[in-house]
């Protein structure tokens, strides 16, 4: 196998400069909620990082031009543009991983030389008597000729990994950035991954990073405590202050009770700063103490990669979702009228990601069948609802999807028409039993989406909904761990399901 890991430069930011050419000249940076969420080379220059305070960042760079990146509608696009471009190259074994980022298994397309010069930069020897060597040589060739279309066609630059490993060729593809490329052999994977600090590799998250962190190094990590309006650190070390201190951060309203998730890995990174490289982990961690702090399933994963050997596979990206949800998450949310507010708000929100997610050429070419709201209430408030045992569960109803959403031309209007007939009705069914009760989180999202459209008829339209309710605790059908916008896909009709509605399904080709 040959993977190529392609890595979209500054995306949300190229994404902007596409926007306005004007851009390209000025410090600038995109700003999520106060914060920092990625700034361009000539605003790093001056000191502005990821993750900071708008304040700090301001500081920093007084000329600072600032973007709001709260609707990442143009993002969506543009990463949809590059997946339908890399498709169209090389078919459908292309793994989208966010919004900048694609995996793509190029076994096929590298079977014959590719006359040049090998591109990039290369870890390890090349041995041209070596049919692997050959396939990888075709392979950075072929990731020269996927880096320039992108930018010829989109104007995007980005920079590629290319190895006989999924995890390898992300993690070597960030050794030369930007706008540029780097191979690695398999008889280099072992000795060069040794040096890599294992936070960086994926698959390690903040849970396993914390474990050996705490197994491994004298300095205990940092965990967050939160308040209403506020997360602190003590003591913690943060990159975004100027003295890497941060004892207090002033999050106000605007930020909600998932936020430290944001920082922990960070704070987590920033305290250990001598870091944890792979080859400690590799030299110091057994399979069978590895199997004992984290599973076997995972603890054999942890083992192999530490040691350059990977068996994960592309994973092909469909076309179309399976499912499409947006959501909004706040301090607090106790009166009927803020949730109306809301709803209106998302299902605004939730039409311009369908438009961008299941439209072709300006005309829709998948339906979803299913509109679901899902609110999430505040434990310690909730008054008469005993199956919360954690903050994470939710509650959930579903309904035949309104004919209204279809609509080319959606207006505020039409948003308030679907949430006062729609979705509030069924807000209002799911807290009739509770005296009281308090919102941190709503959900609205379609599912069961189609190649056909459903029937929608004026009956349909008027007839009182039948409605689905099912708890959630973000488990699968295995009682396996899932993300909440995981899909499952059936053979039989080609269509992607949520876990909770892929066993209900019933779509025309599959009765």
């Amino acid at each position: 196998m040959v993977v190529i890991h392609i890595d979209l430069d500054f995306f949300y930011g190229a994404v902007e400069v596409r926007r306005d050419p004007r851009l390209a000249q000025l410090p600038f940076a995109i700003q999520q909620k106060h914060i920092v969420v990625t700034a361009n080379y000539l605003a790093r220059k001056r000191g502005v990082r990821k993750l900071q305070l708008l304040t700090e960042a301001k500081r920093a760079c007084p000329d600072l031009a600032v973007v709001s990146g709260e609707d990442i509608t143009h993002y969506r696009q543009a990463s949809k543009e590059v997946f339908v471009l890399l498709r169209g190259l090389l078919g459908n074994r292309v793994e989208r991983l966010g919004l900048d980022e694609f995996w793509c298994d190029v076994r096929t397309h590298v079977d014959s030389e590719m006359p040049g010069s090998f591109p990039g930069h290369l870890i390890g020897a090349l041995d041209s008597s070596s049919d692997k060597h050959r396939r990888l040589q075709a392979g950075a060739r072929l990731a020269e000729i996927l880096r320039h279309r992108i930018h010829q066609e989109l104007g995007f630059t980005s920079s590629a990994g290319i190895a006989m490993s999924r995890v390898l060729a992300k993690l070597v593809g960030n050794e030369h950035k930007p706008n540029d490329q780097t191979t690695i052999v398999p008889e280099a994977h072992g000795s060069w991954i040794a040096s890599v600090p294992a936070q960086r590799i994926p698959g390690i998250g903040y849970s396993m990073l914390k474990r050996l962190f705490a197994e491994l190094t004298s300095e205990p990590p940092v965990v967050p405590r939160t308040t209403d309006n506020q997360i602190q650190f003590t003591p913690a070390l943060h990159p975004s202050s100027p003295d890497g201190k941060l004892d207090e951060l002033d999050l106000s309203e605007e930020v909600n009770d998932e936020k430290p998730q944001l920082f922990a890995k960070e704070i987590l990174i920033a305290q250990n700063r001598n870091g944890l490289l792979a080859g400690r982990v590799r030299d110091e961690v057994s399979k069978q103490m590895a199997i004992d702090w984290f599973g076997k399933e995972r603890g054999e994963w942890l083992v192999d990669i530490v040691h350059g050997v990977d068996y994960s596979e592309v994973r092909p990206s469909a076309l179309f979702p399976g499912i499409i949800s947006v959501e909004d998450s706040f301090i607090h949310c106790t009166s009927r009228r803020a949730v109306e507010g809301k709803l209106i708000q998302l299902t605004q929100h939730l039409h311009s990601r369908m438009k961008t997610d299941l439209t072709e050429h300006g005309r829709w070419a998948r339906w979803p069948s299913k509109l679901r709201l899902t609110p999430r209430f505040r434990t310690d408030s909730v008054v008469g609802l005993k199956d919360y045992r954690d903050r994470h569960r939710r509650v959930a109803r579903s309904v035949d999807v309104p004919a209204e959403i279809f609509e080319e031309t959606f207006s505020e209007w039409l948003a308030i028409q679907i949430v006062t007939r729609t979705l509030m009705p069924l807000f209002d069914k799911l807290v009739s039993n509770l005296p009281s009760w308090d919102l941190s989180l709503l959900n609205v999202g379609v599912y069961d989406i189609r190649r056909h459209p459903p029937n929608l008829s004026i009956a349909t339209m008027l007839r009182q909904a039948k409605h689905h309710e099912y708890w959630s605790d973000e488990q699968g059908l295995d009682g396996d761990e899932v993300e909440p916008d995981q899909t499952l896909y059936c053979g039989k009709c080609e269509s992607q399901y949520p876990p909770w509605a892929f066993n209900d399904h019933a779509c025309r080709p599959c009765q």
